[in-house]
């Protein structure tokens, strides 16, 4: 019964349970409900964890205060789950499977997090009207309110619900958080067609990488655009399982962190210069020029530079070298004025530069300042002539 219950009045005495290699198992002490944070009801029996112990126990249910079996009727009016807590579970969920996870909480984890990012960045269209979140069917119609209270309809999909969030309550969702939750989608469509084989090539690191940027966006969006507007019991709720959110975040974060000091140590000299990885969105991707590959020293993902090329301008920059210039824009990516292949980008965001202005190719490794060549409009090497040297022998041939 996934209902909200009071906690325990302070001073009552409850059982502590931990866990033992994946199973719950009860102490033999008893703390007072003042440090307890989480209730179970699995079996019947209320179950309970010390808040300082800052241990998740191994259970695949959302983490919430359920009350004992049969304390709460279905007919009850107040017996209800909405959207909102829904949403807040799913986070939590994420967060249990994302502590020491196997292979299948890796699943879980992308599956949960991917649910509960659409539940919530749907539910302010569907408080302002809920025909916003309602995919209009090939004749141009949308259900009636009956099917949606039902949940009798097909949803809008989350790059619609972006586009409508900035035009109908102006609410902006940037490129940076669209990126990882794509990323993330992905992952999703990933396992869905082809099951745990689809994330073979994305390692845990990888997605933890991705859902720690996810849940931060989600932490700030839940505040910002959906806290001002619940009811007070609502309000309650979201704030107690906010702060599980925040405590489970930490942890993931300080791994993702200690994982990055020992890149950092790793890459010294050039950690400046690394790249924004397109498989786990760490800036550890550095180009191995004796290898002609790029890899990324996080999440250890490798590809040829040509490969890596194409994939960053892709999955990174979300763009082509069509749309780029057809919008008026420069091509992405260049022929390198050094090594010649079409690896050079030169205008590329590096870990010590998130301006975007320096130059780096995939292929030789070149790092600098370019411009453009004011004749033909090549990247050069900045000079006072405001020409490149095809330009310049041209120049004094003729």
């Amino acid at each position: 019964m996934n209902v909200t219950p009071k906690r325990p009045l302070v001073g009552t005495k409850v059982r502590v349970w931990t866990t033992e290699r994946g199973t719950i198992a009860p102490s033999s002490a008893e703390v007072s409900a003042t440090l307890v944070n989480v209730m179970f009801d699995v079996t019947g029996e209320t179950r309970a964890l010390p808040l300082s112990s800052l241990e998740v126990p191994r259970v695949h249910r959302p983490l919430q205060w359920i009350p004992l079996a049969g304390d709460r009727a279905a007919d009850d009016p107040e017996f209800h789950f909405p959207v909102v807590r829904n949403g807040m579970d799913y986070l939590l969920s994420v967060l249990e499977f994302l502590d020491e996870p196997t292979a299948r909480d890796i699943k879980y984890a992308v599956l949960h997090l991917q649910a509960g990012t659409e539940v919530l960045l749907k539910w302010p269209l569907a408080r302002r009207d809920w025909r916003l979140v309602v995919e209009v069917n090939k004749e141009g119609e949308i259900c009636d309110e009956a099917h949606f209270q039902r949940g009798d309809f097909r949803s809008i999909g989350i790059p619609a619900a972006r586009r409508l969030l900035k035009d109908k309550l102006g609410i902006a969702i940037s490129n940076r958080d669209f990126r990882a939750i794509k990323a993330l989608a992905e992952y999703r469509n990933r396992l869905q067609h082809f099951g745990m084989a689809g994330l073979a090539a994305a390692p845990v690191a990888a997605i933890e990488a991705r859902a720690v940027k996810v849940l931060d966006f989600l932490l700030d969006f839940i505040h910002n655009h959906l806290r001002p507007h619940l009811d007070a019991g609502d309000s309650h709720h979201v704030d107690e399982q906010m702060e599980l959110v925040r405590a489970g975040l930490n942890r993931v974060k300080a791994l993702v962190e200690l994982r990055m000091e020992r890149v950092r140590s790793d890459l010294a000299a050039g950690a400046p210069w690394a790249v924004e990885c397109p498989q786990c969105g760490q800036f550890a991707m550095v180009v191995d020029a004796d290898q002609a590959k790029v890899e990324c020293r996080f999440c250890h993902g490798a590809w040829s530079s040509q490969d890596a090329a194409d994939v960053y301008v892709d999955a990174v920059l979300k763009t082509s070298t069509f749309m780029s210039v057809k919008d008026g824009g420069e091509p992405p990516v260049v022929s390198c004025i050094e090594c010649a292949e079409e690896t050079l980008f030169p205008r590329i965001v590096v870990a010590s530069d998130r301006s975007g202005t320096t130059a780096r190719c995939f292929t030789c490794d070149l790092i600098a300042d370019l411009v453009l060549c004011d004749t033909c409009g090549h990247w050069m090497y900045e000079d006072e002539t405001g020409m490149c040297d095809s330009c310049l022998s041209w120049g004094q041939g003729d």
